[in-house]
């Protein structure tokens, strides 16, 4: 009983449950955020930001710079690698791109003001034409891979690290 037509596709019986990734495995697996990966697992932060995007029963919104935006930034910094900013600034970055609860590019198209973990430090959403824009205090970046579902969230690619 494997394949079934149904109108216009295929449905396929399955012997388990195909749970979606969280959103720790999605960025660890997914090579336009290597560099991402590399950051949240930097021996210096100790797994601090592992253990935030992998609590039970939480929901977040990253933003997801990807590699090109993390090469960007490391020039500007003349480092040659994430780990090689310092625990306490990388750690502030990383969680200035994380929102506790999960929201759609749909929504942030609408226009807010988002809460990150970083402390006391928010980021403002917007559409620009057709294109969502996340502003940093100190940087803005566009959404060039929305709504990309974990099962504790959702991830937006974005084409610029955030700087509080």
């Amino acid at each position: 009983r494997g394949n079934q037509f149904v109108g216009r596709g295929f449905v396929h019986v399955v012997d388990k449950v195909i749970a979606p990734s969280t959103i720790v495995d999605f960025v660890t697996s997914d090579s336009q955020f290597s560099t991402l990966a590399q950051a949240v697992t930097c021996p210096s932060l100790q797994g601090a930001i592992l253990e935030v995007l992998t609590a039970p029963d939480a929901e977040f919104t990253l933003f997801a710079p990807t590699n090109a935006a993390f090469d960007d930034l490391a020039a500007a910094l003349g480092v040659s690698s994430v780990c090689d900013i310092p625990a306490e600034t990388l750690a502030t970055v990383l969680s200035y791109h994380v929102k506790p609860a999960s929201l759609a590019a749909s929504t942030l198209a609408r226009g807010f003001e988002l809460r990150t973990l970083a402390d006391g430090l928010t980021l403002q959403s917007e559409l620009d034409g057709t294109q969502v824009k996340i502003i940093g205090n100190a940087s803005t970046a566009t959404v060039i891979a929305p709504n990309l579902q974990a099962n504790n969230g959702v991830i937006h690619g974005i084409d610029t690290v955030l700087l509080p």
